[in-house]
């Protein structure tokens, strides 16, 4: 069976820049495929040429699976 989770992804600051669901069988997978969306973020604000925010990076992510942090 799949499970939701939440994921939240931060920049510099602690500023909430998305979220995103991810589903996986099992917090070792979510923690996976959580860490990959991550950097498919970070390298994608990072190439863009024309930067729409001040300072392009990512800080950080944080999973939950309902109300418990991961």
């Amino acid at each position: 069976m799949m499970n939701r989770y939440g994921l939240r992804v931060y920049k510099s600051g602690d500023q909430l820049w998305q979220t995103h669901d991810i589903f996986a069988d099992d917090d070792v997978t979510a923690k996976h495929l959580a860490q990959q969306k991550f950097d498919e973020l970070a390298a994608e604000l990072a190439a863009q040429q024309h930067h729409k925010v001040d300072d392009p990076t990512l800080e950080r992510f944080v999973l939950y699976h309902c109300d418990r942090l991961v």
